[in-house]
């Protein structure tokens, strides 16, 4: 018996579509937020801002359909607040075998990156929620704290944007509030500030 053609036709058309929308429906996403030089008195002393390999080189799949690569920009935003926070940064890109009296490690660590669409939210926004920790060292490079930092930023509507435009718009805001949460919190860190009390020496970073 012969098949019908115009029936097979449209199933091999089909699974054609399908597998085509398959391979095309992730988003890629590369935020482009330049966080201008905040405008702060940085406070004294030496401290060291640990951006390694991995840390430089982010990239999140938050679900199916998004892949966002945060490596390149939230690299440049947490160098460029920590920079007007501290008189004295080194930012290295290794673990240091040692740190000067007084010194502390800062190693900032991405933990989680969630994404909402109009679709899951019933709101004409996307969103974008980052979830850092800041690993602290001391001057003998013994673990202080591990502080957690959450950052949200939206597009203020979803129209005449496309998917991969809202969500990057997003990303660049919630970079954005990580700076000023940490322009206004870093050194309220109580376990830091415990520390920095405990240290004779003047050269203890925020005294």
């Amino acid at each position: 018996m012969r098949g019908n053609p115009f029936k097979l036709g449209s199933l091999v058309l089909l699974s054609v579509l399908l597998v085509a929308a398959g391979c095309a429906s992730v988003t890629s996403v590369t935020p482009t937020t330049a966080l201008p030089t905040p405008v702060a008195e940085p406070h004294p002393g030496s401290a060291v801002l640990l951006l390694d390999e991995q840390f430089r080189g982010e990239q999140r799949n938050p679900n199916a359909a998004t892949q966002i690569d945060l490596g390149a920009a939230h690299s440049a935003a947490f160098a460029t607040v920590f920079n007007a926070l501290i008189e004295q940064l080194i930012v290295a890109d290794e673990l240091p075998e040692s740190l000067a009296n007084g010194e502390i490690l800062i190693r900032p660590r991405l933990r989680e990156v969630q994404v909402a669409a109009p679709s899951e939210t019933y709101l004409n926004v996307y969103e974008v929620w980052l979830k850092y920790s800041l690993q602290l060292y001391n001057d003998q490079l013994e673990v202080i704290d591990e502080w957690f930092m959450p950052a949200y930023g939206k597009t203020p509507d979803n129209f005449m944007l496309s998917r991969g435009n809202a969500i990057q718009r997003a990303t660049d805001t919630a970079l954005r509030d990580i700076g000023a949460k940490l322009l206004i919190d870093f050194h309220r860190i109580p376990s830091l500030a415990q520390w920095r009390s405990s240290q004779p020496s003047a050269a203890v970073v925020g005294q």
